[in-house]
């Protein structure tokens, strides 16, 4: 699937614009390039998922291009951004800087014209193939949730491993459509990341298992804020988001071990409650909600023979 930002971010001085190598190989490509000298406005337009490759001008006297870099490649989100930077000499020391950084590519005079036209379209490539896992959301998958999962564990500080996804979603996907439920998934994805990124910052990390399956992981001693105030944005966002992606659904999230539901509860309750219905919130966290649905969690784990469950609020 290629991929849907077909915008270039070009990071430089408005006295130098994009030398005309690149710039014809963006037109040939089918690329437009959009310029910007400010990195916090260049982030800001990562955010909102525009740009599908970012150049940066090498310049030593404008050390937040490199800050930038860093910030991009420390969030899972926008890591996935390839970054070429673009320097106007070769010097080994600051070739070897951006690489340390997280530069996917340096381009610099040393490679003839052909070439760095074909550094740049396998570099494409490359991103081609690491944004097809999960194309709707830009988030890490299995491989690199394991490898989070070993990065903590080395580390041996305090975490909380935390799973949410959406009751019911076959049902509400059947209903109203995959694109319905695609966005759905989207909307969901943003609110895990921004909430967890807002929260702890670098020390968070979102995961998309597949589907509607999450998971985020967090310092031990923020769950129980990142997870209310998760709920929150959903119950509010996530349900206006949902609306005006189509007719209404009963759209549940709920964060902890999955629970059955009884055969046909969820066309019976979309059937009851017809285009009126709105969506709802399951969760276990830290508030009184929270305790009646760990309660519930116990009875359900009771019934099918498990032992233990949810830890008492």
């Amino acid at each position: 699937m290629p991929l849907p930002r077909r915008t270039i971010l070009h990071c430089g001085s408005p006295e130098h614009p994009l030398p005309e190598l690149y710039r014809r190989w963006a037109e040939t490509t089918g690329l437009e390039v959009e310029f910007s000298d400010d990195p916090a406005e260049i982030e800001a337009r990562i955010l909102r998922g525009r740009g599908a490759l970012l150049f940066v001008v090498d310049d030593p006297a404008r050390p937040e291009r490199e800050a930038l870099l860093r910030r991009l490649k420390g969030d899972a989100y926008t890591a996935i951004v390839p970054v070429t930077i673009l320097a106007g000499e070769h010097d080994a020391a600051r070739v070897a800087r951006w690489y340390e950084a997280g530069a996917d590519e340096v381009l610099t005079p040393l490679f003839a014209p052909g070439e760095q036209r074909a550094r740049l379209g396998a570099l494409m490539a490359r991103t081609e193939r690491n944004v097809g896992v999960h194309p709707s959301t830009r988030l890490p998958g299995t491989i690199e949730i394991e490898r989070e999962f070993r990065r903590r564990i080395e580390a041996a500080a305090p975490f909380a491993v935390c799973y949410a996804d959406l009751d019911h979603f076959k049902e509400f996907n059947d209903r109203y459509s995959y694109y319905d439920g695609d966005r759905v998934i989207f909307v969901l994805s943003r609110i895990l990341h921004d909430v967890v990124r807002g929260v702890v910052g670098p020390d968070g990390f979102v995961g998309h298992i597949g589907g509607d399956d999450f998971i985020f992981v967090v310092p031990a001693a923020a769950h129980a804020e990142i997870c209310a105030e998760i709920l929150h944005v959903f119950e509010h966002a996530g349900a206006a988001a949902v609306q005006r992606a189509g007719p209404p659904g009963r759209v549940l999230l709920r964060q902890g071990p999955p629970r059955p539901a009884p055969p046909g509860a969820a066309d019976d309750a979309l059937d009851r409650r017809g285009d009126e219905c709105a969506p709802e919130l399951h969760a276990s966290g830290p508030d009184q909600r929270a305790r009646d649905r760990n309660e519930e969690l116990r009875q359900d784990a009771s019934r099918l023979g498990l032992r233990g469950g949810p830890a008492p609020q």
